[in-house]
């Protein structure tokens, strides 16, 4: 029995809503619409008379429920969703942004490319400020570097030096070190440099999905000795990787 707001609740207590009577607007180019409603199941779940589900990104983004939550739901089985149009590296800047804590990743795709952050959120002066404050802290260079021009491009290379090692680390290494200053600096600073000499936006990604495990290799590489060192955080057990010149003076 299907029940609208004038009528009061069945003796059951299951309340069953109409396809037409729930639409939520899906915030994408393709203006994708999707009718929502309980099937009076014992656990409540939701499905779709539409060819097209939100995903988590999206409902996150409409309705203000944690990507947590969401995450919970779907394991649960309460909640069906689809694959959104937007890409899922632009969904993680979005994620990240409202989170107020950005990847290297997302500072560099949110800098170089602002008009389409525009195009998948509403930028707030408290995005904005905190879009500011990363910039600022991975000191965010006034000229970008140049890409590779010629050859395998840099998310191949970080791949290659990721997982394979060998020459696509000999390739990796020259790379790393000319990010690398003569005064300590930590992963933000380096990570973001490396990944401004992408050529376009998928290729962030792809270097961005390999590049901590690439970092991670080159250390233990002989020629890196004297190039880093690690220092202890406020945290219990934990340690953060200092970038450096062989040559750089500490004060001790």
């Amino acid at each position: 029995m299907s029940i609208d707001a004038n009528q009061s609740p069945s003796r059951t207590g299951k309340l069953s809503f109409q396809p037409s009577r729930l639409q939520l607007a899906v915030p994408s180019s393709t203006a994708r619409m999707i009718r929502a409603r309980t099937l009076g199941a014992p656990n409540g779940t939701f499905s779709s008379k539409s060819e097209a589900f939100m995903d988590i990104y999206d409902i996150n983004q409409q309705f203000d429920i944690t990507l947590r939550k969401l995450r919970r739901m779907e394991k649960a089985g309460v909640l069906r969703t689809g694959k959104s149009q937007i890409p899922h590296h632009w969904q993680m800047v979005r994620s990240d942004i409202r989170k107020g804590k950005l990847s290297a990743r997302s500072i560099v795709l949110a800098y170089r490319y602002p008009s389409e952050l525009e195009k998948i959120m509403e930028i707030s002066s408290g995005h904005r400020r905190v879009i500011q404050e990363h910039v600022l802290k991975a000191e965010m260079p006034d000229r970008f570097p140049p890409p590779i021009e010629s050859g395998p491009g840099i998310s191949t290379i970080v791949l290659g030096a990721a997982t394979d090692g060998g020459v696509w680390m000999s390739r990796f290494m020259p790379i790393l070190k000319q990010h690398i200053p003569g005064r300590p600096v930590e992963y933000l600073y380096v990570a973001v440099r490396i990944l401004l000499m992408c050529k376009n936006e998928w290729d962030i990604a792809g270097a961005a999905k390999y590049l901590c495990r690439a970092l991670l290799k080159a250390r233990d590489d002989p020629e890196m000795e004297g190039w880093w060192h690690r220092e202890k955080t406020t945290v219990p057990n934990s340690y953060r990787t200092i970038y450096h010149r062989p040559d750089t003076a500490f004060d001790l």
